[in-house]
């Protein structure tokens, strides 16, 4: 079964889903980012959204891709496969020696070779075919024409959204103040609804998300949505501590001298580079692993380390608008909950859309959002559980607003 996902599962750009009973259409379903099915007359098919390079695959096709695979096996085992995909070779190793499957990867690899080399050793007379009858291709029927049951695949977009615009770094301003905001009162009457296009809950025509959440819309390169938020949360730290001799890891670097580490543990490849280069960094990732937090897959993106102590463990919500709603995985919940729990902040970079009229670019942190933000439970199809985040509904958070460098001129332009 893996085998054949491997070489049926189909990338697609945007996925719609309808229904219908007996012949009646019950019109679109909720928006989903991937689709997987059955069936004794085409096998297997599926579809997920990829919106990232093929391989390694952004954090958002990697779920997509590890949540299709658990749904197709019938087994609730996503975390283990996202953590398969977004492992190295060697890490990839060391998670099946823990399971106690690592001497087996060689008998695995070989049967799997066989398996896909049968079909080009299939004789005339097993269902192959021949140049006057050809065999059916998957998804046709093996039934006569007379008793031919036409298939319809699930309907997917014919043409590419039209690429929305992002600022450029180089064109947004930190130099601002950073004040203190109170959020909007609760509002679960208004729960779920969209605000015209970023991560917030929405309708169809959206990049998809683990449990039907709109990660942004249509159009949006998601790789460079996260980049520009990546950047302007490392400038917005950096500015925090701009009194001290401060190292980007990985990558600065290290010396003796150095007051604080900003840290990138969005994936285990950027930790592992970083616990190399840093003592620091290692013991405190062998303190947090101490307390519940996995080493490979921490629950956020972002780690700020201050004279050798946990400053800020940071997620990241990149938004091109002002979102209404963000998810976070059950993993990251966890971690938000944990006993690290004051050191956990939320960081929501919004309103990164370069098309956007007076909406301006800015960063807000919300400490604590287990305590502090409304938060619902949501349970999709394959039982992973995702935490939909009402993230404007906060006590009180910090935020700066960034100023965007007008292009025919130095002076910058507030929008």
């Amino acid at each position: 079964m893996i085998l054949e996902f491997v070489q049926k599962i189909e990338p697609v750009q945007a996925l719609t889903l309808g229904c219908n009973f007996r012949g009646d259409d019950l019109g679109e379903i909720p928006p989903r980012s991937y689709y997987v099915r059955r069936t004794e007359e085409a096998g297997f098919q599926g579809f997920a959204v990829w919106t990232g390079p093929a391989w390694p695959p952004i954090a958002e096709d990697a779920q997509t891709l590890a949540m299709a695979l658990a749904e197709t096996l019938e087994v609730n085992t996503v975390e283990t496969f996202l953590s398969f995909i977004n492992a190295t070779p060697s890490q990839r190793q060391q998670l099946l020696d823990l399971a106690g499957a690592g001497e087996r990867l060689d008998e695995v690899m070989q049967e799997l070779a066989g398996a896909a080399a049968e079909p080009e050793a299939s004789t005339a007379g097993s269902g192959t075919g021949d140049a006057e009858h050809p065999a059916p291709t998957d998804g046709e029927s093996t039934e006569s024409e007379g008793e031919r049951t036409p298939y319809s695949r699930p309907n997917t977009a014919a043409h590419a959204a039209a690429r929305v615009p992002l600022h450029r770094f180089e064109d947004l301003l930190l130099d601002g103040e950073v004040i203190r905001v109170g959020g909007a009162a609760s509002a679960s009457a208004t729960d779920g609804e969209e605000d015209g296009g970023g991560s917030g809950v929405g309708s169809g025509g959206q990049v998809g998300s683990p449990g039907g959440t709109p990660r942004a819309a249509a159009g949006t390169d998601l790789a460079e949505l996260d980049r520009l938020g990546m950047r302007i949360t490392f400038a917005f730290e950096r500015r925090r501590f701009n009194w001290l001799k401060v190292v980007d890891l990985p990558g600065d670097e290290v010396t003796e001298d150095a007051d604080v580490f900003i840290v990138d543990v969005s994936s285990p490849k950027m930790i592992a580079a970083a616990v190399e280069q840093s003592k620091d960094v290692k013991a405190v990732f062998e303190e947090m692993a101490q307390r519940g937090v996995s080493p490979l897959h921490p629950g956020f993106d972002i780690l700020t380390i201050k004279g050798g102590e946990i400053d800020r463990m940071i997620e990241l919500k990149s938004s091109g608008v002002d979102a209404h709603v963000q998810a976070m995985s059950w993993n990251e919940w966890k971690t938000a909950q944990g006993h690290l729990r004051t050191h956990f902040w939320l960081y929501l970079v919004g309103n990164l859309r370069a098309d956007l009229e007076n909406a301006s670019p800015f960063v807000r942190t919300v400490r604590d959002p287990f305590g502090t933000l409304a938060s619902s439970e949501n349970e999709d199809l394959i039982r992973k559980r995702t935490v939909q985040l009402r993230v404007r509904e906060f006590a009180a958070a910090d935020q700066l607003t960034l100023e965007v460098r007008r292009k025919d001129a130095e002076r910058p332009l507030t929008r």
